[in-house]
């Protein structure tokens, strides 16, 4: 097929298979954006201590440094936020959390890539079915990741390593899970 949307309807099964991509690409954008926002944070707590030193009336000008450099930073890839994350802030996770963000940041990736990979107008849903069993694997990595970066942003906020976790370890990835996959559930 050439074009992406046909005059023909899709077959049953494409809506709630689309609206379990939609969600998962949610997640992996507020993923993204989750790093993005640690690090911008972690950048101007850095910058702000930094301050300590400042002479009082230079205290206002160098607020508006601060705040101008920031202003002027570009578009940030996920790539880069993570290892800039990693390079600056290096006791914000621990070694061992290294592998979860880079599973996060792949399967950002698949999701945003290789999410829909299937014919929305096909009769027979078993290419769609395969890759929503990717998709699933793919979530949960995800949402593993998201977890551990939410949880750091949450514990530097509040300056605590009580992050005020609303959710067991282990749990906020089953909830994505079954977020994510309700559309095609409540169809079978």
């Amino acid at each position: 097929m050439s074009w992406s949307v046909l005059a023909k309807p899709t077959s049953d099964w494409a809506d709630p298979a689309l609206l379990t991509v939609g969600r998962a690409t949610y997640i992996a954008q507020n993923f993204e954006n989750n790093c993005k926002n640690l690090l911008k944070s972690l950048q101007l707590t850095k910058r702000l201590m930094n301050l300590a030193e400042a002479e009082a009336g230079d205290f206002d000008a160098a607020i508006e440094g601060i705040m101008e450099d920031f202003r002027g930073q570009g578009f940030v890839y996920l790539n880069r936020a993570l290892t800039q994350l990693n390079k600056q802030s290096p006791d914000a996770f621990a070694v061992e959390d290294a592998a979860v963000l880079e599973a996060g940041r792949d399967a950002r990736n698949w999701i945003a890539h290789e999410g829909a990979r299937f014919d929305v107008y096909a009769l027979d849903p078993d290419e769609a079915l395969d890759c929503l069993k990717d998709l699933r694997r793919h979530v949960r990595a995800l949402a593993a990741a998201d977890d551990l970066v939410a949880g750091v942003k949450a514990a530097t906020e509040h300056n605590s390593r009580d992050d005020g976790r609303p959710l067991e370890v282990g749990s906020y990835e089953l909830l994505v899970e079954r977020w994510v996959f309700a559309p095609i559930e409540d169809a079978s």
